[in-house]
């Protein structure tokens, strides 16, 4: 049997002198990383200890963790600034992540002719990151003039966000901010350290995973609508290939959105998000959560290759059923599914996380 030995990295750059503190021992660390908030939150508790009086640091002091294994997988998983420092003893400390500058420093500004992309990127630097952006284009345009009027970084990030389908955040340890699609990270779910088994590397206790089945949608049309109102409003349809007359359909009218001058660009976005919305509506997949051994390298937005042996108990040819859900058996098979939230948790001599996740296909 492997044993595994924790080992955490810390320093601690002080605003007021720049000294660099390398921390040497920590009661616990807990990173807090989640698909709903770009900045990262990270709270450490100090030993008791005269080296770490009340005073020792300040707010806005640059705090960067590395977490891992002295047998392998060292990597970072925090880089940001002291928000909080706790009134009493031991010494007890909140950070944000530097996707926290983003909330400051409103702006105003006329992108013209820029596309989302160009926009997000000028919107990552004003919010105090290097932007690393996909190298896929987003899926709609903007008006031809798209102004910020006193809006802060993190609100245009978010207005692109919520018309484009894309995500934004920090990258866990560094000053690049990442904007594109979710389950786009660096690293890729085939790689060894991106797959979970239950009961290997990820616990049976304390697994919460849910089996989502499918609708069982064959049709989908997609009505999409203008914005500008420039151009016809597209419709496009996806079929299962064995669709037949009869079969369950369903038609979704999107958000208006800016179309494309060009009729064949219009016409492809509107395939595409026809495309989207069948493999929403007509795959299984399954979500929920569970506790895995600590890997710093599993982030808010990465996919992973997950399975779930049938701990539950259910009979041998499938699972418990509840409803429209249920618990995820071994006749699945592995799954990609993407992370929405994560929890490192440093301390008491173990890493470990919470992991969870939502989304898979068959």
């Amino acid at each position: 049997m492997v044993v595994l030995n924790p080992i955490f990295f810390m320093n601690i750059t002080r605003k007021r002198d720049n000294a660099k503190v390398v921390v040497k021992g920590v009661k616990s660390i807990t990173v807090e990383m989640t698909r709903k908030k770009p900045a990262d939150v990270c709270k450490i508790e100090f030993p008791n200890h005269k080296a770490f009086a009340l005073d020792v640091f300040s707010e806005d002091d640059e705090v960067g963790i590395a977490l891992g294994f002295k047998e392998f997988a060292v990597a970072p998983v925090f880089l940001g600034t002291i928000k909080e420092i706790g009134p009493n003893l031991p010494l007890n400390i909140t950070c944000e992540s530097v996707a926290g500058a983003a909330r400051k420093n409103a702006y105003k500004e006329t992108y013209a002719n820029a596309s989302w992309t160009d926009i997000a990127k000028d919107a990552l630097s004003r919010g105090g990151m290097v932007p690393c952006l996909s190298p896929f284009p987003a899926p709609t345009l903007p008006p031809k003039k798209f102004r910020v009027a006193g809006q802060t970084p993190a609100e245009v990030l978010n207005t692109i966000a919520e018309e484009t389908g894309f995500v934004w955040y920090a990258i866990p340890g560094t000053n690049n901010g990442y904007f594109g699609p979710p389950g786009e990270p660096p690293q890729g779910a085939n790689e060894r350290r991106f797959i979970f088994t239950v009961g290997v590397n990820a616990y049976t206790d304390g697994c919460e995973i849910e089996y989502i089945k499918s609708r069982r949608i064959k049709k989908v049309t997609v009505v999409l609508p203008d914005a500008n109102y420039k151009y016809p409003t597209e419709t496009a349809i996806f079929k299962s290939p064995d669709y037949k007359d009869g079969d369950k359909e369903e038609t979704i009218r999107r958000k208006p959105v800016s179309l494309p001058a060009s009729a064949a660009k219009r016409t492809e976005q509107a395939e595409s998000a026809a495309e989207e919305e069948y493999l929403k509506l007509s795959t299984s997949g399954f979500k929920g959560s569970f506790k895995a051994v600590g890997n710093p390298y599993i982030m808010q937005g990465v996919r992973i290759a997950l399975s779930v042996p049938n701990y539950d108990g259910a009979g041998e040819q499938g699972a418990t059923a509840k409803g429209s859900v249920e618990y995820y058996h071994p006749v699945a098979g592995r799954r990609h599914v993407t992370v929405e939230s994560v929890e490192h948790h440093f301390g008491d001599g173990a890493y470990e996380m919470d992991v969870t996740v939502a989304g898979g296909y068959e």
